[in-house]
């Protein structure tokens, strides 16, 4: 099972998706170890870098000249460095396995031992985003451009902002873990972000590609979605003037994106239909029951050939407070996290909510979550109760506090507003319904809730028996070629460029 301290967190997290069954666009892992291996194969000719990457590099980040220079040396020598020969034909093998003309590289990040103040950083170091120091490069689907393309990447780690940084935060280089993400590129009608909490979502939207955002060359349109009923709260038309395309045929010597102007009525229409939208917020709001409430996701909407549109998550990482982003580190170790998850479970499919009212009871600690159910009906806990659940119990003891703190929610039979249980959930901002008549008998583990502790009421989300609008996902076999995680090559992905002669299968 893969590692996050190797594939970093953004596909560390996609690798959860994919094997739930939701729609992720194929491709490889390039991971950490290959990095730095890859390092310590330079020929460092300058005295500055003799000893690195083994030692330190100090850089003195209060002499600008100095910085940059030193950073145009490291960039310099990293993207006109050969890659080894055995990391090319672990690549040669990735690409003949994955059918695409376009490819996106987009950084996956680890930093190991963050320090308090640095999870507080806007950078996202704790999730791994780190979007303020790292850019996505666009390939031709071809070994030449891979190999080219893949140093650039590896060397937005040594940019003079990168390493002032590093320097700045006290992050040694050796505690930061760059893998890189090698998916296929699919055209899109739309792109965007969604940025989701308890309560809400904000959906941000665009036509073509993402770059447009990425780049700041449009204003994109936003949504402000309710939750609780599902019905956009606001809606406000961006500034668009061009949509990014991918070139058709992409060639070596030509750009892989076209920009396309649109028209004054292209500009002053909504990116999101009604259906598109619907979808998008359904299809969120299970990935919030899988994987948390506050989430920062990516987003792209295909035309296939058939002419059906289809949704893919591009990325997907957590957000929230230190509580939250605490717990996820601890759950992403290799050892916890990555055993428990299944090797395939049944794909997403897309339908429409509707709540059915479960119960009412004391509105101990409120908080509105969306989220799957973990019922436990005596008075010990299991030991693989996933986090971000729901705990529906008859009562909730102190001994249960480790399984509290990961809880999306606390539902009971039993409990008074001045009860452990109550003090605990108010303490940690876990929201909680207690005192609610025979639930345990009325809530089957794995069932989608809604629980609003602001109000004290319990909620079903049932999904009606219907056709599923996405385009079915494919079988395991169809999907052997998907995001590559270091896992054995029995298992449904296979294995990751890593780059390590006592890794490689």
């Amino acid at each position: 099972m893969p590692s996050v301290t190797s594939v970093g967190y953004k596909a560390f997290h996609l690798s959860q998706l994919l094997q739930k069954g939701y729609p992720v666009l194929p491709g490889f892992v390039v991971t950490a170890e290959a990095l730095w291996s890859f390092l310590h194969s330079i020929a460092w000719d300058q005295p500055l870098f003799a000893d690195f990457p083994s030692s330190a590099l100090r850089v003195d980040i209060d002499n600008p000249a100095q910085l940059q220079a030193i950073a145009t040396q490291l960039r310099h020598s990293i993207t006109t460095s050969p890659l080894p020969n055995s990391l090319l034909q672990e690549l040669e093998v990735r690409m003949a396995e994955l059918p695409a003309t376009s490819l996106i590289l987009r950084p996956s990040l680890r930093v190991n031992n963050i320090s308090q103040a640095t999870l507080a950083d806007p950078v996202g170091l704790a999730t791994g985003s780190g979007g303020g120091l790292f850019n996505a490069e666009i390939c031709a689907a071809n070994l030449p451009s891979l190999a080219k393309t893949l140093p650039v990447v590896w060397a937005n780690l040594f940019s003079a902002k990168s390493l002032f940084y590093w320097q700045r935060s006290g992050i040694p280089l050796q505690n930061i873990r760059l893998a890189v993400l090698v998916q296929s590129m699919q055209d899109a009608i739309a792109a965007g972000t969604v940025m989701t909490t308890p309560s809400q979502l904000q959906i941000q939207a665009t036509p073509g590609l993402g770059m447009a955002i990425d780049r700041g060359e449009v204003v994109p349109d936003t949504y402000q979605i309710q939750l609780e009923t599902g019905t956009v709260q606001a809606k406000h038309l961006g500034w668009k003037a061009i949509a990014y395309h991918l070139a058709a045929p992409p060639a070596e010597s030509t750009s892989l994106l076209t920009a396309i102007p649109l028209s004054d009525e292209e500009q002053q229409r909504h990116t999101l239909q009604a259906i598109d939208l619907e979808h998008l917020v359904d299809l969120v709001q299970q990935v919030m029951a899988d994987l948390g409430a506050n989430l920062s996701l990516g987003w792209l909407l295909h035309q296939q050939a058939n002419g059906t549109r289809q949704l893919y998550l591009t990325h997907v990482l957590p957000t929230g407070n230190h509580r939250e982003t605490r717990v996820s580190e601890q759950n992403n170790r290799p050892s916890r996290a990555v055993s428990n998850l299944p090797t395939r479970q049944a794909p997403y499919k897309r339908t429409t909510n509707q709540q059915v009212l479960i119960g009412t009871g004391l509105a101990a600690s409120g908080g509105q979550v969306f989220a799957r159910a973990s019922v436990i009906a005596s008075d010990r806990i299991p030991a693989d109760i996933s986090p971000h659940t729901v705990l529906v119990a008859p009562t909730i003891p102190l001994d249960w506090l480790p399984w509290i703190e990961t809880a999306a929610a606390l539902v009971t039979e039993q409990g008074s507003m001045t009860s452990h249980c109550a003090i605990l959930a108010r303490e940690l901002r876990v929201p909680a319904v207690l005192g609610v008549s025979n639930v345990t008998q009325q809530i089957q583990s794995g069932e989608l809730l809604w629980v609003d502790g602001d109000r004290g009421r319990i909620y079903r989300i049932t999904k009606p028996s219907q056709k599923p609008l996405h385009s079915p996902l494919p079988t395991p076999s169809e999907r052997r070629v998907h995001l590559e995680m270091a896992l054995p090559l029995q298992q449904p992905f296979p294995q990751a460029v890593s780059h390590r002669p006592d890794a490689l299968s």
